[in-house]
């Protein structure tokens, strides 16, 4: 809705937090609850528009329509006082449960209160004397004030993460109550994606058995796929030894008996044989043609080592894991930091600079205003709905970086999803990119204005390289032109447009990919979908 946030409140210590926005005349308020199952609640008005679950008990109802209320509150632990505590001297209730119910607060520092005032959590409030009422307020306002300035001895206890040492322990020291609580949360994530992807030693033979099985499914298909491509070759031989053109009605028949044919493709002509689409030029020689063709067949031939390689690898690990040897490595990668240029669409060209582009309106224009740096080089395609992409050191790329990123920058546009070839992009330098509207116009979310003369850049074909690179916390993901990809990837998959959905795209990629080598299996599936373009693509081709 691009509604601007215009505030973020919490009412005392209540453990709701509500976030108010505005726009187009209106304003509304998200409330979350963060106490019992949690909720989340949306409001224009005071009114319920929606919200996560309805609610109907004793003190309290929420439903959609009705007026917003928050639960009946207690007493303020940040404001407490004796008075507050007096009515704990007539009620025939614990005293922890008391002291839970009015301040709201979470067990471990119901017992820590209890406990630095001496107090049994079993006591009847009524049973409690004067003495031991003020003893326990002065230990709730103790807590509360170390909590709230910032005088902590944080630890992990029993599963949480604490500011304080309270109850019995034991504790394991930490050196702040925010690392704590990332070391608990980290663990927490972790553990359960453990647990669901199964690290025990049958779920780990059945997970490398599969693996097996799928680069074994891979090597076959490869060897297939080039003995397709290689008899389709061999029949244009045939084809020079009648005397006889591709175009030739005669030559059907041939290319047909050797399980290939003759097609065209957004009016290009293709020898389509294994699986694949190979361009060629119907007026050359039938022997050029089939050079060109027999090089594709290299191209899968090529990945057989690779693919045997990665058999080897998994065979041994499986082995080792039926006999109880060295462990096999964990299904569960690590938690990666992210370089801060992956949120965005980002690659290195073949000379090694960074190229970085925009996902959507949003990211289009922080990579312009927050990435672009004199001497940049910023470049956006002649066409609508291009990304910006900011080349960083640009201004003294050399040409091939240069057509590089023009290629990446139209590739990632609405020339993709329409396979709309002929697209040109522009560069300019930083200084012409104006972040204002002239006076009178407007300009939409993620669009800029450029100024003076533009230095427009080829394209080229619409192809890309989506490839598995050495991170410095592991394999990342990356799509860019096949030649920059190429040079420093582990292993890449070229693509171009049109075929299947992002998400079979993805699939398949990474399933080819991890047979040529074991470090793409280790980025999820999502890592590869957002790398990807907008749009349906088809594998041409991998490599290493």
């Amino acid at each position: 809705m691009r509604l601007r946030v215009a505030g973020v409140r919490q009412d005392g210590a209540e453990r709701i937090a509500y976030v108010d926005f505005e726009g187009f005349g209106r304003s509304f308020t998200l409330a979350a609850e963060f106490f019992g199952g949690g909720n989340m609640i949306l409001c224009s008005g005071g009114k319920i528009l929606a919200l996560q679950r309805s609610i109907d008990v004793r003190h309290r109802k929420l439903s959609v329509g009705l007026e917003y209320a928050p639960p009946p509150a207690g007493a303020d632990v940040l404001s407490v006082s004796e008075d507050d505590f007096a009515p704990l001297g007539s009620t025939d209730l614990a005293a922890g449960k008391w002291l839970g119910r009015t301040l709201g607060l979470p067990k471990k520092y119901v017992e820590g209160i209890l406990g630095i005032a001496g107090i049994d959590p079993g006591a009847a409030g009524e049973s409690l004397s004067r003495g031991d009422i003020s003893g326990l307020c002065a230990a709730a306002r103790r807590v509360v004030s170390d909590v709230v300035s910032g005088a902590h001895d944080p630890v992990i206890s029993g599963g949480d993460a604490l500011p304080l040492r309270l109850g019995a322990g034991p504790f394991e020291p930490v050196p702040s109550f925010m690392e704590g609580l990332d070391r608990l949360l980290t663990g927490g994530i972790v553990d359960r994606a453990t647990e669901a992807r199964g690290e025990g030693p049958a779920k780990q033979i059945a997970a490398l058995e599969s693996r097996l099985e799928e680069q074994q499914k891979a090597a076959v298909a490869a060897a297939e796929r080039a003995a397709s491509i290689k008899r389709a070759a061999g029949s244009l031989y045939e084809l020079a030894a009648r005397g006889l053109d591709i175009r030739d009605p005669g030559a059907a028949a041939i290319l047909a008996a050797a399980g290939a044919s003759l097609g065209t493709e957004r009016g290009a002509h293709v020898v389509e044989a294994g699986g694949e689409r190979i361009r060629i030029d119907p007026d050359a020689p039938p022997q050029s043609v089939a050079s060109a063709i027999f090089d594709a067949a290299k191209r899968h031939s090529g990945a057989a080592p690779a693919i045997e390689a990665a058999i080897r690898s998994t065979q041994k690990r499986l082995e080792e894991a039926r006999t109880g040897g060295a462990p096999a490595a964990p299904a569960v990668a690590g938690i990666r930091r992210r370089a801060w240029y992956e949120r965005y669409r980002w690659f290195h060209t073949s000379g090694g600079l960074l190229a970085v582009g925009g996902r959507d309106a949003p990211s289009n224009s922080a990579v312009v205003r927050k990435q672009m740096a004199p001497g940049d080089t910023v470049f956006h395609g002649d066409i609508f709905g291009s990304p910006f992409f900011v080349l960083k050191g640009g201004a003294a790329a050399p040409a091939q970086d240069i057509e590089e990123v023009a290629r990446a920058t139209v590739c990632f546009s609405r020339a993709w999803r329409g396979q709309l070839h002929g697209v040109r992009a522009f560069w300019v330098d930083p200084s012409q990119v104006r972040r204002s509207a002239p006076s009178g116009e407007y300009l939409p979310k993620g669009s800029f204005t450029i100024t003076g003369s533009r230095n427009f850049a080829a394209a080229g074909a619409l192809k890309l390289a989506v490839g598995v690179f050495q991170g410095d916390g592991g394999p990342v993901v990356s799509c860019g032109p096949p030649g920059a990809v190429s040079a420093t990837a582990l292993c890449h998959a070229v693509i171009e447009p049109g075929g299947s959905e992002v998400s079979d795209v993805a699939k398949r990629i990474r399933n080819d990919l991890a047979g040529m080598d074991p470090a793409a299996s280790v980025p999820g599936i999502d890592e590869y979908v957002r790398a990807l373009p907008p749009g349906k693509s088809r594998v041409t081709g991998t490599g290493h």
